[in-house]
Order: structure tokens, then sequence, then C-alpha cells
């Protein structure tokens, strides 16, 4: 069992939440503040209602994009990875993942670095490529054991350990997922302990070890149930019937196979009802009650068509809203040309009003005007030449520098010390040939 409490919001109630931070971004004015609100608001319709979450995350962006605020940025693509990743579009998620890691890198976040870490393992994991999501969680865990994150080691052990026992390697599986179970019990975590108890009895039942498989499945139920995991609830009991089955307990392996196809039908989940109807034809199978194992297969057709209908659902989700996404990218890039060009036009009329201004300044040089008043005005005219230069090889600096502060406080002190002279001897030469110059002619 995979535990994704990095984009999920465990522990409060959903529209608590998503109402206390609606009026929290009603309030909020600070930019930063609100890119940060509306990734709360993703988080918590994830699960629930992916392109409402979709919608919030995308608003995050482009704001934090707006104001140039990177963290903020990591975050929301870091959440639209993980919508895409809910409906099945692996690539394209991996591909929103990996922009956030980049960004986290960039700005040195060793926390969120990790947490980008934990996420692309976990995408990697649900497309069953083990040997990757291991590369990514292994890549986590140092960076939570240095900052004693105990929570977020938890969570990783136990994925690692997941990942294990879904490739079969079952000594390192059991290795770190009794890690995981120990860190849960220390921290009195509910929830990690209930799955890392689920998971060690599906670990122990690989092992053919059934009384201590029985025994973790039985620990895990009550945890499981008080944080209301249903999905993991079905494959507890689902697992359970697999035990009683192979030590011959045929009725308690019927009980628990129909508890937990009563759960997967009530709460939805396909897979797992096509997982405990598989388990009934089979089982019914084996003591030839043809009929009864009819009804479950059907069952399982079922279940197949409804996660073959739910496949294609997703994936003409994951198509649309990748259009979606391409058109605001479309959109940002003309937004993005029109204020090139606007800034384009800007500095262009200050180019051309700078030597108009030192024109004008010549020619009142030449008529009867104050020495004082055409030494200001030249005077003026050089600081507007010079931070028109600064202007204009700002952008050029920070784009060579990628906008690392020490390189650009360098390059600018290297122009810094090539523009101050210059501007000394053109003051010098302003008030000679100007203002002095102007007083030799009419006194």
């Amino acid at each position: 069992m995979l535990l994704l409490l990095l984009i999920s919001a465990k522990g409060n109630s959903q529209n608590l939440t998503s109402d206390s931070l609606k009026e929290l971004l009603k309030k909020e004015k600070q930019d930063t503040s609100r890119v940060m609100i509306l990734a709360g608001l993703s988080r918590a319709y994830l699960d629930s209602k992916p392109d409402t979450a979709r919608l919030f995350a995308q608003m995050g962006l482009t704001l934090a994009k707006k104001i140039k605020y990177e963290k903020g940025q990591a975050r929301c693509l870091k959440l639209i990875g993980s919508i895409m990743g809910e409906t099945g579009n692996y690539p394209k998620s991996l591909e929103f993942l990996l922009q956030a890691l980049k960004i986290c890198e960039t700005t040195n976040d060793s926390e969120e670095i990790a947490h980008c870490n934990i996420v692309i393992g976990n995408n990697y994991d649900e497309q069953g490529d083990l040997q990757q999501s291991l590369f990514y969680y292994f890549k986590a865990k140092p960076v939570y054991e240095a900052i004693h994150d105990d929570r977020f080691l938890a969570v990783t052990l136990l994925n690692i350990g997941n990942s294990y026992e879904e490739a079969d390697q079952l000594d390192s599986a059991l290795f770190y997922t009794m890690q995981d179970y120990q860190l849960a019990a220390h921290l009195n975590d509910t929830e990690i302990r209930g799955l890392a108890s689920c998971n060690l009895g599906n670990i122990y039942s690989k092992m053919k070890q059934g009384d201590i498989a029985l025994g973790y499945y039985r620990q895990s139920l009550p945890d499981i149930e008080k944080v209301s995991d249903d999905e993991a609830w079905c494959e507890v009991t689902l697992g359970m019937a697999g035990l009683f089955k192979n030590a011959g307990y045929s009725d308690s392996a019927l009980l628990y196979a129909r508890r937990s196809l009563a759960m997967a039908d009530m709460t939805g989940f396909p897979d797992r009802v096509l997982n405990a109807s598989n388990f009934l034809t089979a089982y019914y199978e084996n003591i030839d009650l043809l009929d009864s194992a009819y009804v479950y297969q059907k069952r399982s057709i079922v279940a197949k068509d409804s996660l073959f209908s739910q496949a294609k659902e997703d994936q003409l989700r994951s198509l649309t809203f990748t259009e979606e996404m391409r058109q605001h990218e479309i959109l940002e890039a003309a937004e993005l040309a029109a204020e090139t060009r606007k800034r384009n036009i800007q500095m262009a009329g200050i180019g051309a009003f700078i030597p108009i201004f030192f024109g004008t300044i010549m020619v009142f040089s030449r008529r009867k005007a104050k020495p004082k008043a055409i030494g200001f005005m030249g005077l003026l005219g050089l600081l507007l030449l010079f931070e028109f230069i600064s202007l204009l090889i700002h952008p050029y600096i920070e784009a060579w520098t990628h906008g690392v502060p020490v390189l650009m406080l360098l390059i600018l002190v290297v122009v810094g010390s090539l523009l101050v002279p210059m501007h000394h001897k053109l003051e010098h030469w302003v008030k000679e040939k100007l203002a002095h110059g102007h007083t030799h002619v009419h006194t």
C-alpha cells in the first residue's frame, strides 16, 4: 500500500479546509501568500475533485510566474504533476514534476527537493517502474534523516518497503517496512502504522509465513478503520481471506472475501471489486458450486468494464487537461510577447528622448540662460543616460547569471567601475562646456 501524504489533506475535513482557505484567499492581499493558499486549495480537492484541484493549481502557477515566486511555482507544478498522475497521464505528470524538481534544485531548497523526489517515486511506482521509484525514494531518505523530519521519513520508508514488496525482493521489503513500523509506533501515527502493518502482512504472506502475516493484518485493521482508509481495509480483508483459504478455513476465507467485496462496492473501488470477485470466483469453482462462481465471474466482468471505462475517462480527461494547458501556455506566451513589446517601445522612447534632451540643452547653452540651470540640466541628462544604460543591460545580466545574486553583483560592480569614471569625465565636460562655456560667451 503506497502512501501519498505529500499531496493529500489527511486528518482534516475537506469542506472545513477548503472553506477556510477560500475565506483566507478573499482576505489575503499579499501575492506570495495567495499562491500558497491556492496551492492549499488544490491539495484539498485532489482526492475528490481533480478538475477543481487542477484549476486552483493553475491559478496559483500563473500568479507565481507573474511575480517570479519560485517556491510557489514549484509547489503548483508539483500539484499539477500529481493531478496528471491521478488521471493516468504519467508522462505529462512526470514532465511537470521534473520542472518542479528543477526549480527546487535552483533555489537549493532541500526539503522541497525531497518532497519532489517522493512524488516522482510515486509516479514511477504507479507505472510499475520499481527501480526508478526506489532511486527517487532513496534520494529523499537522507534529507529527512538530516532535518529530523520523522513523519516524512516514515512515509519514505513505507514507500521503499512497498516498492520492494511489489518487486518480490522480500528481504529488503521486510527490512525497510519493519523500520517504518517501529518509527510509526514511536510517533504514534495511526495511519502510517496501519499501512505498515498491512504491508508486513503482504510480505509475510508472500514468504509463506501465514501466522505472522495474519497477526499483522489483524493489527492493521483497527488503525485503518480509525483513519477511514477504505481501500486499505479492502486489501487487508482480502489478504486475510487468502490466508484462511490456504490454511483450510473455508468459512473464514469466504467471510472476509465477501467483506472485502462489500466494502469495495460501497466505496467505489473497481480494482478492489475485481480482486475480490476473482477470489470468490476461484473459491466457488474449487468447490464445484458453478452457479455461484458464475455470479462472481459476472461481477469480475462488470468490474473490468468499469475499470476500462474509467481508464477511457481518465485518458479523455488527461487529453483535455493537456490541451487546456497548451492553450494556457499559448496565452501566457502572447501576454509575455505583449509585455516585451511594450517594454521595447518604452525603451526605444527613452533612448530617443535622451539625445533630444541633450540637443535641447546644447541649443539653450548657446542662448541667454542661467548657467546653473544649464549645468543642472546637463547633469540630469547624464543621470538619465547612465540609468538608461543600467536598465538596458540588467535583463541580459540576469539571463547570463540565471539570477544568481553573487554573480549579478560581481558583473554590476565591473560595469559600475567602467561607468563611474566615464560619468565623472562627462560631468566635468558638462560643467566646463555647457555651464561655464555659456558664461564665457555672455560675459
